[in-house]
């Protein structure tokens, strides 16, 4: 059998304010009960699994999805925002997550990418180092996604290359005041191509970020802006 769960009709539930309340407007007769027919409504509580799929995503989920994700982009140093490359400029693409890879390349058709592990966390292997390194150095713009302690390691490495950085970091912008050097970055929330796809499309100007830092990395007594602000 299936079970059933009763949910209080929507209506019902938004009925004429005061109604029934004595000295609230609209009060004097006590409101007639609603039938049980009109006040409740029967919802399986075990969805129908053989349909389920007509449903996920929902309709508009995409596009919701993405411009959550465009509404939450932070810009935390400006710098060269926005930027546009040369179209001889040769661009490398950082990252420890294919999904902000094949963003990239979607935008940059002719950059070169770089992929390493997100193990271990807390700091970076000698192959990743020496693998990023060498392809740094035969750019001439670097755009590195930062994540954790282990790509802050490498970003850090790449400060005497001299060459222009651009951060985009997910979910967690607290790596940032340890490279105060790097003067682009904008801050995305998630791990997911809609978050590198808004950060991206911030990088290169296609919106203004409206975003906010939901913290203050700021140690105390520092006062505003944020330490994560260049100084």
């Amino acid at each position: 059998m299936v079970k059933m769960s009763l949910l209080k009709d929507p209506a019902a539930v938004h009925a004429a304010p005061g109604a029934g309340t004595p000295g609230a407007p609209g009060a004097g007769t006590p409101a007639a009960p609603a039938s049980p027919t009109s006040t409740y409504r029967f919802v399986p509580l075990t969805p129908d699994a053989a349909h389920i799929m007509e449903k996920v995503p929902a309709a508009g989920a995409q596009s919701f999805f993405f411009q959550s994700a465009c509404r939450a982009a932070t810009v935390i140093r400006a710098g060269h925002i926005p930027w546009e490359p040369g179209p001889r400029d040769r661009i490398l693409l950082v990252s420890q997550f294919t999904e902000f890879l094949d963003e990239g390349k979607r935008r940059y058709p002719r950059a070169e990418s770089v992929y390493f592990p997100l193990n271990p966390v807390y700091w970076s292997r000698p192959e990743d180092r020496a693998l990023v390194l060498a392809a740094a150095r035969r750019s001439d713009a670097i755009v590195f996604c930062l994540a954790n302690y282990n790509s802050l390691d490498i970003l850090k490495r790449l400060k005497d290359l001299k060459k222009p950085i651009y951060v985009i970091s997910a979910l967690s912008p607290i790596y940032l005041p340890e490279v105060p050097w790097v003067e682009t970055a904008v801050a995305v929330y998630g791990q997911n191509t809609d978050s590198f796809r808004a950060g991206l499309a911030v990088l290169s100007g296609d919106f203004q970020a409206v975003g906010k830092l939901p913290v203050d990395f700021s140690p105390p007594g520092a006062g505003n802006p944020a330490a994560l602000e260049k100084k």
